[in-house]
């Protein structure tokens, strides 16, 4: 855009000079009849400083149109360099690349136990994950529609109501707030799903957090993923029940117990790939355990996408 402005300027500089030799010029003209010279000249030079401003303007308008719907579309044409590939194709591969270009320069997920239920065996959990989103792109925006997915994590006749979540949000860098949820909403044994428009600008950056409570089976498993690649994505665990909070992150090894007011660290993970899941195992408080087979679990039918890939790493 700055061979524009700078196509601009030189015309008006070119303009001038032009008035100024030919006023050097004309002096006796100018002695003569000064102001009908005046008005000529000025007539005359302002005709064309509009000419050079409207060729300018219309110049920088296309140019912005062009990198709005077309620039990205050149560049995936250019990648392949083949002119057999039909624009169809081409479109397709610039959607993939647009989608992909959205990543999490840091992600969380923070958990809070607040209760735990004897009699239905389980812990009433808050989850707060946190999205720090990057667009990578430095001169083409982000806009695409996400799903909000959340899966109860225990699924029983006997609980009336499994979980609810309370907050959708996209917070921008200059700290506007946009919720996508009004009130709380429970979340049914189907799961929980919406739509959500996620935009940013060139090089832009927002947050995007997800708030909901939700019962766990104190011998069931709990897992998170991304829908993009997060460069650092950290799981924690804060106690805040009266009883010490058992899990692991390895299933076949002895669980460790989080004390009342205690925060753990349970994974720590670098260069996260989207639907890969963190997974981590509860277990009953120190004190009630039982001597029973842990269950076998499947994912959620909502989370059908997610694969059950690398486990986390030790606790730091």
């Amino acid at each position: 855009m700055n061979k524009f402005l700078i196509f601009i300027l030189v015309g008006i500089l070119i303009t001038l000079s032009i008035t100024i030799y030919f006023t050097s010029q004309y002096q006796e003209a100018i002695s003569q009849d000064k102001t009908a010279f005046f008005v000529s000249i000025l007539s005359s030079m302002w005709q064309d400083i509009t000419f050079f401003l409207l060729v300018g303007a219309t110049a920088i308008l296309a140019q912005f149109y062009q990198h709005k719907g077309e620039i990205l579309r050149k560049r995936v044409h250019n990648l392949f360099s083949n002119d057999e590939v039909s624009y169809s194709t081409i479109a397709y591969v610039e959607n993939q690349i647009r989608d992909l270009s959205i990543y999490c320069s840091d992600a969380a997920s923070i958990l809070e136990v607040l209760e735990y239920s004897k009699s239905k065996k389980a812990y009433r959990v808050s989850f707060h994950n946190k999205y720090y989103l990057c667009n990578m792109f430095g001169d083409v925006p982000y806009e695409s529609v996400i799903m909000a997915n959340v899966a109860p994590d225990l699924i029983r006749d006997d609980i009336e109501v499994l979980g609810e979540i309370s907050s959708i949000s996209l917070t921008s860098e200059k700290g506007e707030k946009k919720d996508f949820l009004n009130g709380d909403h429970v979340i049914p044994s189907t799961g929980f799903s919406q739509p959500i428009t996620v935009s940013l600008d060139k090089k832009g950056r927002a947050i995007y957090e997800m708030k909901w409570w939700s019962w766990v089976d104190q011998h069931g498993n709990s897992g998170f993923s991304m829908k993009r690649l997060a460069e650092k994505y950290q799981v924690s665990i804060e106690n805040k029940s009266s009883l010490q909070v058992g899990f692991t992150t390895n299933e076949n090894e002895p669980p460790e117990y989080i004390k009342f007011g205690e925060k753990r660290i349970i994974s720590n993970r670098q260069d996260v790939p989207p639907n890969e899941r963190t997974e981590f195992w509860w277990f009953p408080p120190k004190g009630l355990e039982e001597d029973i087979a842990r269950r076998e679990y499947e994912l959620h039918p909502i989370l059908s996408s997610h694969r059950q890939g690398e486990k986390p790493i030790d606790p730091i």
